[in-house]
């Protein structure tokens, strides 16, 4: 089966309130998972689904076993949820997703 890629380019912004920026420096980490992450990046990167940028903003990076062997990419941002202004909209109900989705051809859940 092919590979199925995406490029959606979405910009977003993040509200913060009035804080320093946040900066948490990276968990230690073994030169085998440090390869495991960059080759992780990489491909992410090539597949256009992060791209670099610059930021103030610094958060830990984990990589979490999965049942398969490989691992799994986390990023730590709960110390930038703790400054996020919270949206101020509610969420929308899962009845009414799930109606708008039920002309869809394809429904993807995407874990990366």
């Amino acid at each position: 089966m092919a590979q199925l890629y995406f490029n959606l380019v979405v910009g977003h912004h993040i509200n913060t309130v009035k804080h320093p920026q946040v900066s948490v420096p990276p968990y230690r980490m073994s030169p085998m998972k440090k390869d495991l992450l960059r080759k992780e990046i990489e491909d992410l990167l090539e597949k256009a689904v992060i791209e670099e940028c610059e930021s103030a903003y610094w958060a830990p990076v984990v990589l979490i076993p999965k049942p398969d062997g490989k691992s799994r990419l986390y990023i730590n941002y709960r110390k930038l949820n703790e400054i996020t202004v919270p949206d101020s909209y509610p969420l929308p109900m899962m009845d009414n997703l799930l109606q708008s989705a039920k002309h869809t051809t394809f429904i993807c859940q995407l874990s990366i």
